[in-house]
């Protein structure tokens, strides 16, 4: 791999500047990393990595094929594509893969806006019951609304929020359809009245972030007109590696 010159900046506009350049208006680096907890971006070519505070630990994201894993990383996601010798597996263990998407919300400004849901309860309940595994839950500080779908009878058979991330971005978060009504369009039609929720409010994109294997939520948010930003690998210290940071 030909290794090009890096420049690096701790100035945030600057690079809000190059991760534009190389990846349009929805980048990366306007959704996931907030000002106050930005620490440095280095380009390379077509490669650009980010650095930022994450508690008590140190995330970044890279994309494109030239990266230096820089030695305070504790964690990060980097580009499916990237030369897979860059990472040193004696340091670092593969946790698993992920997506990330976007949308303008004006594509959907004309589909019907899912329908408001206010109690936390029954929010909570219907993810618990059909996705367990939700990361967002109702009752969270960043969540600006829920969404949902009910069917006929008024029962609720598709959850979804927004919420608004550190960065001051939407993103789209725990959209879920009821185990008994899946395959039938309503992920699609929720997605699409989030989107609209989202357009309502004021936000020109929305973001989503996705695991790898869920195929099925991959295809709706593809179907409903979210456009890939990046595939990407995340890795994390492995456990030698973590006690010996934090040895006193």
């Amino acid at each position: 791999m030909i290794q090009l010159e890096a420049d690096t900046t701790r100035d945030y506009e600057v690079a809000i500047q190059w991760a534009t350049e190389l990846g349009g208006e929805a980048n990366f680096l306007k959704f996931w990393f907030p000002r106050e907890r930005f620490v440095r971006a280095t380009r390379s070519g077509e490669s650009i990595s980010a650095t930022r505070v994450d508690g008590e630990n140190v995330y970044a994201m890279a994309l494109g094929p030239n990266h230096v894993i820089e030695a305070d990383w504790s964690h990060f996601s980097i580009s499916q594509d990237a030369d897979p010798s860059l990472i040193d597996l004696n340091k670092f263990k593969l946790d698993g893969g992920w997506r990330a998407y976007s949308i303008n919300t004006a594509h959907h400004r004309d589909s019907e806006p899912a329908l408001s849901l206010t109690d936390n309860e029954e929010i909570n309940s219907f993810l618990e019951s059909n996705f367990p595994d939700s990361s967002v839950k109702a009752g969270n500080k960043e969540i600006v609304l829920w969404g949902g779908l009910r069917n006929d009878q008024g029962e609720l058979v598709a959850v979804g929020g927004l919420a608004k991330w550190e960065s001051g971005e939407l993103a789209a978060v725990s959209i879920g359809v009821h185990n008994d009504a899946r395959g039938g369009g309503l992920g699609k039609k929720l997605t699409a009245g989030l989107t609209r929720c989202a357009f309502d409010l004021g936000h020109e994109i929305l973001c989503l972030g996705v695991q790898a294997e869920n195929a099925p939520a991959i295809s709706v948010y593809e179907k409903t007109g979210f456009q890939l930003i990046e595939k990407f690998h995340h890795y994390s210290l492995n456990e030698e590696m973590m006690k010996l940071r934090n040895r006193p």
